[in-house]
């Protein structure tokens, strides 16, 4: 059986490993979803152009000339105003934000982005912090914090990993697992190297 002294160092290691492997699992992931971005301008349907739109047909023409000949005004007015009214109609193109292709499958647990830049610096710098704690100075406090830390990241990882399946990423899947593992060995070393702690 481990000792205290290996155990908070297995915590130690395992805490800087998990952390670089993070960093370079969401940045893979991030790079290979830009690379499936479509266009920022999508349009919604061909539109003619306001040239092609306001020029009136030939039939156009001949019934506007036999309606002034007839003396038929209603019939010149409903002419007149059908191509304007194709003008107003006709669907605009659809300019897609730079939020909206940002928002487009990113993956959220408890209204917490996962894939967020923030979110991922935040859970690298916290491993690395309780990583160098626990190896310096490896108190009762910091190993439950590991542990802590290592059980709610596992179960982001399992989210993560059923993420990537569904999108066809098995390496980025593959990756989730491993830090899912790494994850439950920190929760279980940190738990193992606090009782020791306690009763030694």
């Amino acid at each position: 059986m481990l000792n205290q002294s290996r155990l908070t160092r297995l915590v130690a290691t395992l805490l800087g490993a998990t952390a670089l492997l993070f960093a370079i699992a969401s940045s893979a992931e991030r790079s290979s979803a830009r690379q499936h971005k479509e266009p920022a301008i999508v349009p919604s349907a061909v539109a003619s152009t306001p040239a092609a739109s306001a020029a009136p047909s030939p039939a156009e023409t001949t019934h506007d000339e036999a309606a002034e000949k007839s003396g038929g005004e209603g019939n010149t007015d409903r002419a007149t105003e059908a191509p304007a009214t194709r003008a107003e109609s006709a669907p605009a193109a659809h300019v897609e934000t730079s939020a909206e292709r940002q928002s487009e499958g990113d993956l959220t647990f408890i209204g917490i982005n996962l894939e967020a830049i923030g979110f991922i610096v935040l859970g690298a710098t916290l491993s690395v912090a309780l990583g160098a704690l626990v190896w310096i100075k490896p108190s009762g406090p910091a190993l439950v914090a590991a542990a802590l830390f290592g059980a709610g990241f596992a179960v982001l990882d399992v989210v993560e990993a059923r993420h990537q399946l569904k999108e066809a990423r098995h390496g980025l899947a593959l990756a989730a697992w491993v830090l899912f593992a790494a994850h439950l060995a920190i929760t279980a070393a940190a738990a193992a190297a606090a009782r020791t702690r306690t009763t030694g």
